[in-house]
């Protein structure tokens, strides 16, 4: 299997898997099942995880020469933008 079909499946796994943990953590934040401890290692175990995934599409640019690889990064980088908005909005809120 091709190296570049490995990176479009695990980037969009990964960015799909952190919006999944995101509004999960929140349902159950907001009902008071986990604490704001927890909550924090989670946003900053996906924000590194989210940055790392950006940093490795960054360093892999150059094969991002066709049209469905820039799709992939937009959609990489949108991800990140919102998931750092949130965590801001959240940051907020907490203090």
């Amino acid at each position: 299997m091709d190296i570049s079909r490995n990176f479009y499946f695990y980037s969009l796994l990964t960015g799909t898997l952190s919006f999944l943990f995101i509004f999960i953590s929140e349902f159950f934040f907001n009902f008071g099942i986990i604490s704001t401890y927890s909550m924090t290692f989670l946003f900053v175990f996906l924000t590194v995880m989210l940055t790392a995934l950006l940093i490795f599409s960054v360093l892999y640019i150059k094969k991002f020469d066709d049209e469905k690889g820039r799709i992939v990064l937009g959609v990489l980088i949108f991800a990140g933008s919102i998931f750092l908005l949130f965590l801001l909005i959240n940051t907020l809120v907490m203090v």
